[in-house]
């Protein structure tokens, strides 16, 4: 059986999460502290090859 290892991200602080809008369909750009959060998930796991996203 072949062992698989899961992982769940979720994006970075964006501008509508800030004010406390939650939505999924709309396209809102992260904050300078979401960029932040994107990059040290990104610092930590980019030795994992990701097959699908």
């Amino acid at each position: 059986m072949t062992e698989h290892e899961f992982y769940f991200m979720r994006h970075g602080e964006s501008e509508s999460n800030k004010i406390g809008v939650t939505s999924g369909s709309i396209d809102s750009p992260l904050t300078n502290k979401g960029k932040q959060q994107s990059w040290e998930i990104y610092s930590k796991k980019r030795i994992c090859m990701f097959m699908k996203i």
